[in-house]
């Protein structure tokens, strides 16, 4: 089975990829609607957003991560209930405690969002390892889109939904 047929598979769409999964840009399955910069699509029905490069993905899981982790104060378990909710095809028992083994804590702070990111990318990619390895060999890529998604004082990096990557990191001045 090639990756578009495993990722037909996983995805369980109606309609047949037109690329490969990490082509989307989204390991964390983050689902259309919420505006994230690098947003420029969406497949699976149009149920997923897709990012234009793996770190404008990879930001938007980090985004996400803060903002249920203030909501939740660090609760690894609460945060996963939200993220993958157990009425859905998730299998959320399972994700809180891979997540939790993974960084080594049942309550996370912001300090924890890398390590956190990599065990939901690692979650979220299970049956694909190539595409685990797509964003997590490279440790510049969460380098890059932990910078993206935070200012120095940990405060959240406000981007415009329609900015680019190349126009995000001459924001945050990484160009």
């Amino acid at each position: 089975m090639d990756i578009n047929q495993q990722t037909e598979s996983l995805i369980n769409t109606d309609r047949p990829m037109s690329k490969p999964l990490m082509v989307y840009n989204n390991p964390g399955n983050i689902e259309v609607g919420q505006n994230f910069a690098g947003e420029i699509g969406s497949y699976a029905n149009g149920r997923f957003a897709e990012f234009d490069s793996p770190e404008m993905g990879m930001r938007a899981l980090a985004m996400d991560i803060n903002s249920k982790l203030t909501q939740f104060n660090g609760n690894v378990s609460e945060i996963i209930k939200k993220y993958a909710p157990k009425e859905d095809e998730n299998k959320t028992t399972n994700y809180i405690l891979y997540v939790q083994n993974k960084v080594g804590k049942k309550n996370i702070t912001q300090d924890d969002i890398g390590a956190t990111m990599s065990a939901m990318i690692e979650f979220e990619n299970k049956k694909l390892p190539g595409i685990v390895n797509y964003y997590l060999n490279d440790p510049k890529k969460m380098q890059t889109a932990l910078a993206l998604a935070f200012d120095k004082d940990g405060s959240n990096r406000q981007l415009p939904s329609n900015m680019s990557f190349e126009q995000a990191k001459i924001a945050a001045g990484l160009d």
